[in-house]
């Protein structure tokens, strides 16, 4: 084989005709996926973070408004270095596409992941809550987002699963 694959796969269809399975493959690159993970990541264990800040009074003397910015920033400053990283792997990896559009993305996303992780943080109100649905968020977001492979075009379940996880709507947009 000359295009550079590891496997291929050829498959007989029920008229005799041969198929490449390669063709119904949509490329996914791991570097962006697993970056798209690990800003999720941050953002979620962030939020987890939080609890102990409000133990401590650092929200204390902000009116309600102010208190859910604050804690938008505090999940949404670690995400954005894990963006940087993202980055950094994707230029690494020959898989940058273009700035503007990488960065648009990347920072947008960013943006999206914190404002999840401070709405899972509204919903569970308790941190070993929190903590115990973050592994089972980035497990899924792993298998069932087109983090290395995408299942999705395979099994209409995981089609619409993907769409409950945030890193799926980020590697959409490539």
């Amino acid at each position: 084989l000359t295009d550079g694959s590891t496997f291929s796969f050829l498959y007989a269809t029920a008229d005799g005709t041969e198929t490449d399975a390669r063709r119904w493959e949509r490329q996914v690159f791991p570097a962006r996926g697993l970056g798209a993970v690990y800003i999720w990541a941050a953002a979620l264990f962030a939020a987890a973070a939080v609890y102990g800040d409000e133990k401590k009074g650092v929200y204390g003397s902000m009116p309600g408004s102010w208190k859910y910015a604050a804690v938008y920033l505090s999940t949404l400053t670690p995400a954005l270095p894990a963006a940087g990283s993202c980055l950094l792997a994707t230029a690494l990896s020959g898989a940058w596409t273009s700035a503007g559009r990488e960065l648009s993305a990347v920072i947008l996303y960013s943006m999206a992941a914190a404002l999840t992780a401070v709405l899972l943080w509204l919903i569970a109100r308790r941190e070993k809550l929190l903590c115990a649905v973050i592994p089972a968020l980035l497990f899924g977001s792993l298998v069932l987002c087109p983090t290395v492979i995408d299942l999705g075009q395979w099994i209409p379940a995981v089609a619409f699963l993907q769409r409950l996880f945030p890193p799926y709507y980020y590697l959409a947009l490539f």
